[in-house]
């Protein structure tokens, strides 16, 4: 699992694919991403595409984005840290549609 568990519990839709995906984003173990059906992927990728910028951001700053209400949720998430390679927000291939193309030595799955 990429993200902490109350990421699961989360009330709102988009806030929960937000935060799985931008967890995804920042796992550099991430080798496959799995789905109970084909929509659950198209919105991941699609919510990376629109919120690339505030993920980025949220990155670098290595705190969570107020893009959604976590509400009570938000310690529980927040407590997870950021390790993320700073190389790779250096890396020319570190874009939206080079992370798509880009194949890492990864090992674990994501799974919605």
């Amino acid at each position: 699992m990429t993200s902490p568990f109350a990421v699961w519990l989360l009330p709102s839709y988009h806030a929960n694919i937000f935060m799985t995906t931008l967890f995804a984003l920042i796992d550099p173990s991430l080798s496959v991403i799995e789905a109970t059906y084909s929509t659950l992927v198209y919105y991941a990728v699609y919510t990376l595409e629109e919120h690339w910028d505030t993920m980025i951001d949220a990155i670098q700053i290595g705190a969570l984005p107020d893009t959604y209400e976590l509400g009570e949720y938000r310690p529980h998430i927040e407590v997870w840290r950021f390790d993320f390679p700073s190389s790779l927000l250096t890396d020319a291939t570190f874009t939206f549609r080079g992370i798509l193309n880009h194949s890492l030595t990864i090992t674990r799955p994501l799974v919605f």
